[in-house]
């Protein structure tokens, strides 16, 4: 298995004691995400980013078992995608101190908020396509058609696509990708409309809370009193 965790393997180069590192490879798993953004930019590939707790994470590291380790996958991400591992795991030695602040940026700019969270960028390094998830059944094949299913909705993809049909088939399609985006969008105006109405629960909660306290340290002084 080709260890999610390495960056690369170090080669001795001769006999001058100098060390080089192979050159970053589609399909083969690595840290350094600026190599990897360079040549995704040049073979036109996407990125798989991995959020990972490599060490603890119990769903990473079924995904790594039964996803990442088979023979399946690494003949399907080969030629595919460039794989990028962003790791934090409890044993800090597993990842470059250079990479520490960074991984903690992207988690933030991606706003991932579990492990393993799998990010598709497209080509450009930082145009996101989709996410994916961890699953106790997925399989290298299962994962591969997810990855798939999200590669056909790239605007490369898309238009690669649109050059095969007809005009009423073009009209069809257009027409069903126009429904998607609608969707994407009802979501996101859905998702702040739930957490602008999460905040006024909670103010609320808080300013029962408040009022609570405040009648019930009303009521005490009254009692004591009146004694």
């Amino acid at each position: 298995m080709k260890t999610i965790l390495a960056i690369a393997t170090l080669t001795l180069v001769g006999v001058t004691g100098l060390f080089a590192v192979p050159a970053v490879q589609s399909g083969v798993w690595t840290q350094d995400l600026e190599a990897a953004k360079v040549v995704a930019k040049e073979k036109g590939l996407p990125l798989l980013l991995n959020f990972t707790g490599s060490d603890w994470c119990g769903w990473c590291k079924l995904m790594d078992k039964n996803v990442f380790g088979k023979p399946e996958w690494e003949t399907y991400a080969a030629d595919k995608l460039m794989l990028v591992t962003l790791d934090f795991p409890r044993d800090k030695s597993l990842v470059p101190e250079a990479y520490v602040a960074r991984n903690n940026e992207l988690k933030k700019q991606f706003g991932v908020r579990g492990y393993p969270t799998y990010v598709l960028v497209d080509s450009d390094g930082e145009t996101e396509i989709g996410r994916l998830g961890a699953g106790r059944d997925k399989t290298a094949a299962s994962f591969a058609a997810e990855i798939e299913q999200v590669l056909q909705f790239t605007d490369a993809s898309i238009a690669a696509f649109m050059q095969t049909l007809d005009t009423e088939d073009k009209a069809a399609y257009q027409e069903m990708l126009e429904a998607i985006r609608r969707s994407e969008q009802e979501i996101e105006t859905t998702m702040a409309a739930m957490m602008e109405a999460r905040e006024k629960l909670q103010s609320l909660h808080d300013s029962i809370t408040d009022l609570t306290a405040q009648a019930t340290a009303f009521r005490a002084e009254k009692t004591a009193a009146g004694k």
